[in-house]
């Protein structure tokens, strides 16, 4: 009597090794999404605190170039690539975290408006949610047509 599986049963495991697989692939590249979406957010932070500090020690006039802040963080990444938005006014500035060859961002806001100190995922593209979806489905306000934007 011979012994081992028959190609029916190898068949059915690959079978059902690929159904599992096809599961759990996309929540799989949606955690490290969102973890490398963990890292935007803390160096932006890390920013913004050193741009409060500059903001401090120079009578509350913020800057644009990151050289100027007291911190030795890359504004550039593999995974992203980090702007200090134009001033709006007098103590308030924005962060802003563009994704690379993805169309959406995070942005950091401070001083300013109903999103004051928080982080907003602005996405645009064709489909209708934009890739913010992937941090829920309550859009925070929808900015044009082409922008979607979730509060984070």
């Amino acid at each position: 009597m011979k012994r081992g599986f028959t190609l029916i049963e190898l068949l059915v495991v690959v079978l059902i090794i690929g159904i599992l697989s096809a599961v759990a692939l996309p929540q799989y590249t949606k955690a490290v999404e969102k973890a490398r979406v963990s890292e935007a957010k803390i160096i932006l932070k890390a920013l913004a605190d050193a741009e409060n500090a500059y903001m401090l020690a120079n009578n509350g006039e913020a800057t644009n170039d990151f050289s100027e802040l007291d911190i030795t963080i890359p504004t550039e990444s593999k995974d992203w690539e980090f702007v200090l938005n134009e001033t709006i006014g007098a103590g308030t500035f924005s962060l802003l975290a563009s994704r690379k060859g993805h169309d959406y961002g995070i942005l950091y806001n401070q001083g300013y408006g109903p999103e004051d100190g928080s982080f907003l995922c602005l996405a645009s593209g064709d489909d209708e949610e934009g890739e913010c979806k992937m941090f829920g489905s309550n859009f925070y306000y929808m900015e044009s047509t082409n922008w979607y934007v979730v509060k984070i």
